[in-house]
């Protein structure tokens, strides 16, 4: 991916260097000028065989500042979405996937190539060095017409390939060209759509991911209590299965007491108790009141002379 983004890059540029000479309006002048000066520091960075002892040294960091602010911000959404994909990979992916997904998606330059901001991304994805200024695209720069659309705003047209450069009269009164905006928009749009799907990844998982960490982060805790009772001379209790916890429950139930084992009678539950002393206490009233009856004497009557006489 990173060798077809500058070649498509490069292309560009080649095709931007192939039409420069012009009858230029003093209104557009100024424009022009920076446009030639934008020419002239392509060339020195690049093969140029028709001046090749030409003093002008190369120098991207200007190049760099000759850009529009809109073509440099490509740059920096670019870069802020590698280092998010990049994140993304070190959140969702095992560490054995690691370097393989940021090969796939091009954030291993973040760190092969030590990119740390998106000025540093321009300077890997342009190389002015792989152009070469022939006789042929030497007389293809001849400017054909400049328009002026505004104040701040003018195009100029070149003659050979009819590619149109805007120039934009910035802020702090410096001309800059957006004639590499759509070169820039398209080196990075991989990236962009690279990102795109690794957040769609990020989003269907991101649930899986919220449990993993809640899991962690437990499992750290119980390794901090741990450490504390260590330190107080505490031994944490080894853990029990279910099963056994259950089966103690049970057996503590089953198990009889003290009481029971030196009398060798079962204890009775509490609230059993007072019902077994509810039905026993009917059953003892009624002694004394069958002894009184087998007790007490029939009285006399006329068919018993017999109880009456000993009476």
């Amino acid at each position: 991916m990173h060798t077809l983004l500058r070649i498509f890059f490069c292309g560009l540029l080649l095709c931007i260097i192939s039409g420069c000479q012009p009858t230029i309006s003093n209104d557009a002048k100024p424009a022009y000028d920076a446009y030639l000066e934008f020419i002239a520091d392509l060339r020195a960075c690049s093969k140029d065989e028709v001046n090749p002892a030409q003093d002008r040294q190369c120098d991207k960091e200007k190049i760099w500042n000759e850009l529009d602010a809109q073509t440099k911000s490509r740059f920096l959404e670019a870069y802020g979405a590698l280092v998010r994909i990049d994140r993304i990979i070190e959140t969702y992916f095992d560490n054995i996937e690691h370097q393989s997904m940021r090969a796939r998606t091009g954030t291993d330059i973040l760190q092969t190539a030590d990119i740390k901001e998106y000025k540093d991304l321009f300077f890997y994805m342009f190389k002015p060095e792989m152009l070469v200024i022939d006789s042929e695209t030497d007389s293809g720069l001849v400017l054909e017409k400049s328009y002026v659309n505004a104040p701040d705003y003018v195009t100029i047209q070149t003659h050979a390939s009819g590619q149109l450069f805007p120039m934009i009269l910035e802020d702090d009164g410096v001309w800059r060209t957006a004639g590499l905006l759509q070169a820039a928009e398209a080196a990075v749009e991989p990236i962009l759509a690279s990102e795109a799907a690794m957040k769609e990844y990020a989003k269907g998982n991101l649930k899986t991911e919220l449990e993993r960490r809640e899991k962690v982060r437990k499992y750290f805790l119980i390794q901090q209590e741990i450490q504390k009772m260590n330190l107080k001379g505490i031994k944490p209790a080894a853990p029990k299965p279910a099963d056994a916890e259950a089966g103690e429950e049970n057996a503590e139930d089953e198990a009889p007491t003290d009481e029971e084992a030196a009398t060798g009678e079962e204890a009775v539950p509490e609230g059993d108790t007072a019902d077994a002393a509810e039905s026993a206490e009917p059953a003892e009233q009624a002694e004394p009141a069958e002894q009184a009856e087998q007790a007490e004497p029939a009285e006399p009557t006329e068919n018993n002379p017999e109880e009456a006489s000993s009476e």
